[in-house]
């Protein structure tokens, strides 16, 4: 594997901690006052299954699926920081949408 793979790589799984994360947050903000556990449990299954086969066609485009632990590493940090730096703004500016939706 070339080093401008291993770069794409770094760089795509980084930025899809970060995407994860922001999909994450919204996914339970939507889902914070639904009733109905199972129906949530489901939901979120189908969450996680297709972030995990978005993250493979991507992988599977940019370096033919050959995992590393580099992949992982980086959608940790990318998921660090976001929740550290972006996390609170993200979650207020959710928060403005949804309500500005039920006021309507």
């Amino acid at each position: 594997m070339s080093i401008e793979v291993q770069f794409e790589i770094i760089l795509a799984s980084f930025f899809f901690g970060i995407y994860f994360m922001l999909a994450y947050d919204f996914f339970n903000r939507l889902f914070i006052n639904k009733k109905g556990k199972l129906i949530r449990l489901i939901f979120e299954i189908l969450f996680f299954l297709s972030n995990t086969l978005l993250f493979f066609l991507l992988m599977l485009k940019i370096s033919f699926a050959s995992f590393s632990i580099f992949m992982f590493l980086f959608i940790i940090l990318g998921s660090l920081f976001y929740s550290i730096l972006f996390r609170k703004e993200i979650l207020e500016f959710y928060e403005f949408i949804f309500v500005s939706i039920n006021k309507k």
